[in-house]
């Protein structure tokens, strides 16, 4: 490490500092050497990112957190962005994941999936989830709802709607509404 010091030093005084190549290669060296926090003070004065200056950090990260097993919000997080992408397919491998740690589903983690398989139109899949879940809330319920409207199947929305309100579930109308 102490040799990868002395090249960045080099760098700098021989005005490579702002070449992105050069700066790159060094920040590869430090990312995955370990030294993250040398790689991330380099990082943050490059001037000129690029996808291998982000590849490299992330690298990494990755090396510095592997074998260290995310939680329910971790796990929730990611598959709510894979649902705003629309992400299916990166969404599925997190929920088998989820499977197969054996996590204990919470009302956020038994929520997001359906959430995620609703927005990303894969109805019978967020229902599939939908029936697993232990306790149902109302999150869950206007989840499954709302991904029934966003695909324009209206007449499923009000039957699952008309399902909620004869298991004794209330909802307020607004915050159904407020959804959309």
């Amino acid at each position: 490490m102490e040799e990868t010091k002395q090249i960045d030093g080099h760098f700098i005084k021989s005005g490579f500092g702002s070449e992105v190549y050069a700066t790159n290669s060094l920040l590869h060296v430090y990312a995955t050497s370990g030294s993250i926090e040398s790689a991330r003070l380099l990082f943050d004065k490059v001037l000129e990112r690029d996808i291998v200056s982000w590849n490299s950090m992330i690298d990494g990260y990755t090396s510095v957190i592997q074998g260290v097993k995310p939680n329910n919000v971790a796990l929730a997080s990611t598959l709510s962005a894979c649902s705003y992408l629309g992400a299916l397919d990166q969404g599925r491998w997190i929920h088998a994941y989820i499977d197969r740690l054996g996590l204990e589903i919470d009302p956020i983690l038994g929520c997001v999936p359906v959430d995620m398989y609703a927005k990303c139109g894969d109805m019978e899949e967020a229902i599939e989830v939908f029936k697993k879940v232990k306790k149902i809330q109302v999150s869950l319920w206007t989840a499954l709802i709302s991904g029934f409207v966003i695909h324009g199947r209206g007449r499923e929305a009000l039957d699952w709607f008309e399902n909620m309100q004869m298991v004794g579930e209330s909802i307020q109308t607004m915050s159904l509404l407020l959804q959309f």
